[in-house]
């Protein structure tokens, strides 16, 4: 979903669907991390959204390696 072109014309009812409705694909998905209990710094990985499994990580601004973007 793209940020709204005039956000505070959204009625609060929008506003909260675009901030936290989000799809909830099932399987594989490319998501962004923090080591928030360390370095703190940000990475990439995939993570089955049905088993919690995590397939690669990688770096921010880096494309998945296409071998392992579907485990």
């Amino acid at each position: 979903m793209s940020y709204p072109t005039d956000p505070e014309a959204l009625s609060d009812e929008a506003w909260a669907d675009y901030l936290f409705m989000r799809d909830n694909p099932r399987g594989w998905w490319s998501e962004r991390w923090m080591h928030a209990a360390g370095c703190r710094r940000w990475f990439n990985l995939t993570r089955n959204t049905v088993t919690n499994e995590i397939g690669v990580a990688y770096r921010v601004g880096e494309d998945p390696p296409a071998e392992e973007t579907d485990p």
